[in-house]
């Protein structure tokens, strides 16, 4: 009986840890860190910003493992693999006639950039927003999050600081 026991318990100490191992970084509640191998950076190039006027915002993906990367983006609407934290902070999307995937492949400390012009929304607050921009790549489960950045608004019938 005791054997039996040992091996109940045994079993479901491995289904428990299966279960963990199965969720750990698909699920934000596991509180295990996993090692990044991709740093996200948004840089707005204007600190101070007229509401639904466009505002060029500067987007860096950094391999930041010991090792080369690869992923798969949209050639020409890669803005798709972007979004925003908050709902105030978006952007225009644009057509395209020609749009394939591509693969972008990193070495260790290389980056892939680009330039996306946002626009903040009329809303609360009035005065700054701020936003974090996060990177999907194609097929992708994890969502790599920048650090959060603030503008400030100006009002349009003022002059910029």
């Amino acid at each position: 009986m005791r054997s039996l026991s040992n091996s109940r318990i045994r079993l479901a100490a491995v289904a428990v840890l299966g279960a963990v191992m199965a969720t750990v970084g698909t699920d934000p509640a596991v509180a295990v860190p996993l090692p990044s191998v991709l740093t996200v950076t948004a840089k707005p190039e204007k600190n101070h910003v007229r509401v639904n006027e466009q505002f060029p915002v500067r987007l860096r993906v950094v391999n930041t493992s010991g090792t080369t990367q690869s992923f798969q983006v949209m050639n020409c609407s890669w803005d798709e693999h972007w979004k925003s934290s908050s709902k105030q902070v978006t952007w225009y999307g644009w057509n395209c006639s020609k749009n394939c995937p591509v693969t972008e492949t990193l070495k260790p400390g290389q980056a892939y950039e680009k330039t996306l012009s946002m626009v903040v929304a009329a809303g609360v607050p009035k005065d700054k927003v701020s936003f974090k921009m996060g990177f999907t790549p194609i097929d992708s489960k994890r969502t790599y999050w920048s650090s959060e950045v603030t503008v400030q608004l100006v009002d349009a019938t003022r002059d910029e600081h």
